[in-house]
């Protein structure tokens, strides 16, 4: 449709069309999507009648509505996203990994003992009524998620490890709501190197942020120090790569597949950092948990494989759901003493 259709038409008629266009293309939760764009707009330029939007309005509005009904993920045209307990959205760029609710949920899940589980799904369905919609509200639930994320650091915290950090937004989340952590993000890829740091930038964290390079012999130049550990690495089996949402196409397919089991990161991530733990047993180690974002196939594939690897010095813990009550995070603990057994 050209520009010129669109004058004269105030917001009830460009909602009513962009409806009709995102359905017919099968666009999910097009109403949360259609409340986003509006929103953008009204953002980028002031109106003085609410209900038409200016020129400029009606030219983003069309830009935004013609790359979402192509399936292009609507936090790349906007640009940046809102994420957690950050002041300021996030930036995000193709193909660096947009950041995902449950990952928001990923800070929420640490609060929880494994007897107060059966609290998780009903307490996060509550709070978070759709993935998109949670992602973008900034109403007391997010600041309830942050305030149960404090409370699973442990008073003494200081240095966090942030494996798989893509736009930063985990460890800023955690930066920005605890002012005597630091944290070091690793990431491979240059182009996600560059927003964590501006990302730290815009947020004024940059003093107690640091980005390395993110091979896996990298993790021991920050993990000796550690008290957590956190890793978002790449996890979704390639088995299901065709069925994967058409948005997925425009993302880093290497930061999204991980082998046909998903698992070829996270394994030789484990196998690192025990064998790390087994090279520092003059001193007591700092690190006594490491927390994973996995899929929900390996809720019982993990434990497994790690019986059957023997890591001396990690234990599996506990599986914690994600806020549709799916089985999506692990939490290891690290020993005092290895594991006989295992040596």
């Amino acid at each position: 449709m050209r520009l010129g259709a669109w004058r004269g038409q105030g917001w009830a008629e460009l909602l009513a069309q962009g409806r009709r266009q995102l359905r017919g293309a099968g666009v999910p939760e097009v109403e949360v999507d259609l409340r986003i764009m509006r929103e953008h707009c009204l953002q980028c330029e002031a109106s003085s009648v609410a209900s038409t939007p200016t020129r400029h309005q009606r030219i983003v509005w069309r830009r935004l509505l013609h790359r979402r009904a192509q399936r292009y993920p609507l936090q790349y045209t906007i640009g940046r996203w809102p994420f957690h307990a950050c002041e300021v959205d996030l930036l995000v760029r193709p193909p660096v990994l947009i950041p995902r609710p449950e990952t928001e949920v990923c800070l929420y899940n640490c609060a929880f003992s494994p007897d107060q589980l059966h609290l998780l799904p009903r307490a996060a369905a509550n709070q978070k009524k759709g993935s998109a919609a949670a992602c973008v509200d900034s109403s007391p639930p997010r600041q309830w998620l942050v305030d149960l994320a404090l409370a699973s650091l442990e008073s003494n915290t200081r240095h966090i490890v942030d494996v798989g950090a893509g736009t930063g937004a985990i460890g800023l989340a955690l930066l920005s709501t605890r002012p005597g952590v630091e944290v070091t993000a690793v990431e491979p890829h240059p182009t996600a190197q560059a927003l964590i740091r501006r990302n730290a930038q815009r947020l004024g964290l940059a003093d107690r942020l640091h980005v390395l390079c993110g091979r896996l012999q990298d993790v021991a130049l920050a993990w000796d120090q550690a008290d957590l550990i956190v890793a978002n690495l790449p996890y979704v089996p390639t088995t299901r790569s065709s069925t994967a949402a058409e948005e997925i196409r425009h993302e880093d397919e290497g930061a999204i597949y991980a082998g046909e089991d998903g698992l070829a990161q996270i394994g030789p991530l484990l196998h690192h950092i025990n064998a790390s733990l087994a090279q520092t047993t003059t001193k007591p180690h700092r690190l006594t948990t490491v927390l994973l974002e996995t899929d929900i196939a390996h809720e019982q594939l993990l434990p497994r494989w790690m019986a059957q690897h023997q890591l001396s010095w990690l234990v599996h813990d506990a599986v914690l759901p994600d806020q549709y009550g799916r089985p999506r995070f692990h939490r290891l603990r690290v020993r005092t003493v290895a594991s006989p057994h295992t040596q």
